[in-house]
């Protein structure tokens, strides 16, 4: 009788396919894990590939960081993210941050994607910065956008805010 020679369980390619199949998870978890700055989380809020949760998660960042940030910039985009989020209470203590009047409004290549990719926020913030410039007249124009988006969004927040200034620009 013949004995039979053991077999390799782990060949050379087998290993191979494994330790890439190891890189490639490993660098998706990387990726997914990563926690980006204010600018990074602005960024990839406007590029509108994020889910859900990944976009809700993402907000409550902005928020956390624009809080505390000493820019116009980082303050207008916690207060658009609030709206974004459905949080009124965080919306006024944000809104109450920002600069009064026309020291609120942005140049506009600060503006660069702080409707963080919703059309919503777009006009919320057209609205707000045309009430801080003196134009009412385009301010609830915009807001009416607002109010009409809302509807179909059921974001009550913005539906309320767009409530309030029509009330305060007639």
């Amino acid at each position: 009788m013949s004995e039979l020679a053991p077999q390799r369980l782990l060949t050379a390619p087998l290993v191979l396919f494994l330790l890439v199949v190891i890189a490639i998870v490993a660098g998706a978890l990387a990726n997914r894990a990563e926690t980006p700055d204010l600018e990074g989380a602005i960024e990839l809020l406007a590029d509108g590939d994020l889910d859900r949760d990944e976009r809700d998660q993402i907000l409550l960042r902005i928020i956390v960081l624009g809080e505390s940030d000493s820019t116009l910039r980082g303050r207008w985009a916690a207060t658009l993210a609030a709206v974004a989020l459905r949080d009124r209470a965080a919306f006024d203590r944000l809104e109450s941050r920002l600069e009064p009047g026309t020291k609120r409004v942005l140049p506009a290549n600060r503006m660069r994607w702080l409707s963080l990719g919703d059309a919503v926020l777009a006009n919320v913030l057209a609205a707000m910065l045309a009430e801080a410039a003196g134009d009412p007249t385009q301010a609830l124009t915009k807001w009416q956008q607002v109010a009409a988006q809302s509807r179909l969004t059921a974001n009550g927040v913005s539906a309320k805010l767009a409530e309030e200034a029509e009330v305060r620009l007639n």
